[in-house]
């Protein structure tokens, strides 16, 4: 009997360690995206800030950069499906994006950062992509 529990323990740990790993990837992949988006999308600069705990709302026009749209419009867009992606796909997704000026370059550095709840843990799992364009 004592064995039987140890395996349903493993068999458990092992369920909650799988789903962790699945959350890690899916937000790894959508830090991936939303900094390629930037690149595609460098001269939005700023318009790709978004604040920890703010909502991207849903864009005025649904743009793409070859529908003519500036690269505000184009950034508004790829924020609000970035971040509507993140909620469905991590549980409690908070996500954000910091923007700071390169020294000396016309780029800058964008922090895109993602936190959600990781359940069994106390404390939220977060991951961080660095990316200068």
């Amino acid at each position: 009997a004592t064995g039987m529990l140890g395996i349903g323990m493993m068999l458990l740990e092992s369920v909650r360690a799988s789903r962790a790993a699945l959350h890690r990837t899916a937000a790894v992949a959508l830090a991936a995206d939303l900094g390629e988006r930037i690149r595609a999308n460098r001269a939005a600069g700023d318009a790709y800030a978004l604040g920890a705990g703010t909502m991207a709302g849903a864009p005025a026009s649904g743009c793409t950069v070859s529908d003519g749209c500036d690269p505000a419009e184009v950034a508004a867009l790829d924020l609000y499906q970035w971040q509507q992606a993140a909620l469905a796909a991590l549980p409690a997704a908070e996500a954000s994006v910091l923007v700071a000026p390169v020294n000396g370059l016309p780029a800058n550095t964008f922090a895109i950062s993602i936190r959600w709840a990781q359940p069994g843990d106390a404390e939220a799992a977060s991951f961080v992509l660095r990316v200068q364009a």
